[in-house]
């Protein structure tokens, strides 16, 4: 059974956004557990414009209710973290693709631009190290990418298939693990 005050300390603790019992006009984006009017508990989220958004969720119990908006405020700071994950994930992607110098990649490897004409699928050649031969090119050849931001890379050594990754970062470690770098 969950109190007011157990769920205002756990609500602080986690970083939830949410209102128990507490005023929330113009809130935006937020869980609000509040009492009915015609009695019981409500649960329910606001929106981008401080108004009630989704369902509402009405209970007899007080710790039944505190619980749901316990649960909805876990889910809703989870995937604010996602989403910041993959807005972090693109804007990588996209430094990536508007690269048009060798750049460095995970794991100490390097990523080189291939030319490509316009609208085509963007293209990389992956090397393990930044070793280089008497001319200045890259020697430790691991594999190649092609992609685009938000629609996937795929990563291919000279020996294997294709594997598709969600990022470009993701798709050279797969290139670096494939071939033992």
């Amino acid at each position: 059974m969950t109190t007011v005050d157990e769920a205002r300390a756990l609500r602080d603790a986690e970083g939830l956004r949410m209102k128990i019992f507490e005023p929330h006009l113009n809130d935006t984006d937020m869980v609000v557990v509040t009492t009915g009017d015609t009695g019981g508990y409500q649960v329910w989220a606001t929106g981008e414009r401080a108004s009630p958004w989704g369902r509402t969720t009405v209970y007899d119990s007080e710790s039944d209710a505190l619980d749901d908006g316990l649960a909805r405020g876990r889910a809703g700071r989870d995937l604010e973290i996602i989403r910041a994950d993959r807005h972090a994930s693109y804007v990588a992607d996209m430094t990536a693709v508007s690269a048009t110098e060798p750049f460095p990649g995970p794991q100490g490897s390097v990523v080189s631009p291939v030319p490509t004409g316009p609208g085509l699928l963007v293209e990389f050649a992956v090397f393990s190290s930044s070793a280089t031969d008497d001319r200045g090119r890259y020697t430790d050849h691991v594999g190649s990418l092609r992609g685009r931001p938000g629609e996937g890379w795929q990563a291919a050594t000279p020996t294997t298939t294709l594997t598709t990754h969600d990022t470009v970062d993701e798709a050279v470690a797969a290139l670096l693990d494939a071939t033992g770098n």
